[in-house]
């Protein structure tokens, strides 16, 4: 058990020097005055002196006079000496009067004083449970910091990974970029030697047609002109021949562009695939960012990262439509009929 700080003389003496300075005495005023102490034990304490002095006090309407008196007294003798020690009992009556009306006023702001202290003592425990209370609560707030310390620097990894996967699409997209480059190039290269088959085609197509204008006029004089007839039906199938093999080479020409359109495709569904990645690189970066606030500087960084990806698949997605052909109809040609 802890040794008292303070003796019983000196809690009586701050009561006492409360008394002298006219003030109400209560354990937290003696408490102030000394500077510390239990309120409990400081009441006890006081509590205790005053019924020892209350005791001590004699009650009685008569008692002997002073000796001032008595020696001035036994002059007078007689009537003399009976009045004085009934003025002098009448004298001790009333202060003692008093000193009951004093008691009962003491009782009276002991009793208050009491419900005060009681009242004080209370208010003491409740801060003592509050006081635990935050204790505790100031326990659970330096776990939850260090959870959060622990969080925050499994975050950090997380961020430098998803960085460094940020700066690898960004690669790759780069990449993608050039072999989209040189698709560009061999799609411009077929759809070149596609025109000129096509065209081919077309000039194929008229002779053929000059040629079936003369079969018909042929064959009004078939019998003046049948020689020249067999020579003209020779040079049609000549002329046919050589157009299903155009024709051959255009189907082989639009199997290769088809080859690449369909590469091209690819090339945009992994772009797409790096947009996608990218995405979930950014919703995993906002959510990190929600946590911590200094992680909002990489965070934008790598939202930039993204607009440069984003803007190199635009521009990659612009090229490759200018590239795309404006129609098919004229692949729709068929061979000419005999």
């Amino acid at each position: 058990m802890k040794p008292a700080t303070y003796t019983n003389e000196q809690i009586i003496e701050a009561g006492m020097q409360l008394l002298t300075d006219k003030k109400r005495v209560t354990p937290f005023a003696i408490r102030n005055i000394l500077g510390g102490g239990n309120p409990a034990r400081i009441k006890t304490i006081w509590e205790e002196s005053q019924k020892t002095a209350l005791e001590g006090q004699v009650v009685s309407h008569w008692v002997e006079l002073p000796t001032e008196f008595a020696d001035a007294l036994e002059a007078t003798k007689g009537s003399l000496d009976e009045l004085a020690k009934r003025m002098y009992g009448r004298a001790q009556e009333i202060a003692e009067s008093r000193v009951r009306e004093t008691i009962a006023a003491a009782r009276k702001a002991k009793e208050t004083a009491e419900v005060e202290v009681a009242e004080a003592m209370d208010t003491v425990e409740q801060l003592d449970s509050e006081n635990a209370r935050l204790q505790e609560a100031a326990e659970q707030l330096q776990a939850e910091l260090k959870r959060v310390s622990a969080d925050n620097s499994r975050l950090q990894e997380r961020l430098t990974t998803m960085t460094d996967k940020a700066e690898k699409a960004t690669l790759e997209a780069k990449d993608e970029k050039a072999r989209n480059r040189e698709l560009e190039k061999q799609l411009t290269v077929n759809e070149t030697q596609t025109r000129i088959l096509e065209g081919q085609v077309r000039e194929q197509q008229i002779t053929i047609s000059t040629l079936q204008g003369k079969l018909e006029a042929a064959s009004q004089a078939h019998q003046q002109l049948e020689l020249e007839n067999n020579t003209l039906k020779a040079d049609l199938k000549n002329a046919e021949s050589t157009q299903q093999a155009l024709n051959g080479q255009l189907i082989a020409a639009q199997q290769q562009q088809d080859s690449l359109r369909t590469a091209r495709d690819q090339a945009r569904a992994g772009q797409q695939e790096v947009q996608q990645q990218l995405a979930i690189l950014q919703t995993r970066l906002e959510d990190a960012a929600s946590r911590e606030g200094e992680l909002k500087q990489r965070l934008e960084q790598s939202q930039q990262a993204e607009e440069q990806a984003k803007a190199t698949a635009a521009e990659l997605k612009g090229r490759l439509a200018a590239l795309t052909p404006d129609g098919t109809a004229e692949n729709k040609h068929a061979p000419g009929a005999a």
